[in-house]
């Protein structure tokens, strides 16, 4: 286990290739893995953040999906992460709300009429689309500094 920069999370690949079995999902897969943990780890350069654009089900879908493959581990402490903890790291990251039963928005999100994320992210990513579909870059708004009160509170 290497600690020696200040990631959040690794990934341990042997781990992530057990994890899955179909040759395009298991390359979607692997490759959400690789994106998100980056997005995880990236730290705040002040111009700008990541915002998620589809639904809360489906963050907490990517959230399962990535719990699933048990490849993500705490650097701190080198233990697997729960489901939990990775849909809080990307909700957090990611500027969403954390709802408050992500298991269950998780579930939703695969047993839905709607097709689950990593079969939508198999055939986008046949046509061409990336992972960067799913989020959005806003930018931090500067108010002016305050040079006096007078006025503000009448």
């Amino acid at each position: 286990m290497n600690n020696t920069s200040k990631n959040l999370v690794f990934i341990d690949h042997e781990a992530l290739k057990r994890a899955t079995c179909a040759e395009a999902h298991q390359q979607t897969i692997m490759d959400m893995v690789d994106y998100f943990t980056t997005i995880i780890n990236e730290p705040d350069r002040g111009t700008g953040f990541p915002q998620w654009s589809e639904s809360t089900r489906k963050l907490m879908e990517l959230s399962w999906r990535i719990y699933r493959t048990r490849c993500l581990h705490d650097a701190a402490t080198g233990r697997a992460l729960t489901m939990r903890r990775i849909a809080e790291l990307l909700c957090k990251k990611l500027h969403h709300a954390m709802p408050a039963h992500p298991y269950q928005a998780a579930w939703a999100s695969r047993h839905g009429k709607y097709a689950t994320l990593v079969n939508s992210m198999v055939s986008l990513r046949a046509n061409g689309c990336s992972f960067c579909s799913m989020l959005y870059w806003a930018r931090q708004i500067q108010f002016p500094r305050f040079e006096s009160y007078r006025g503000v509170f009448d």
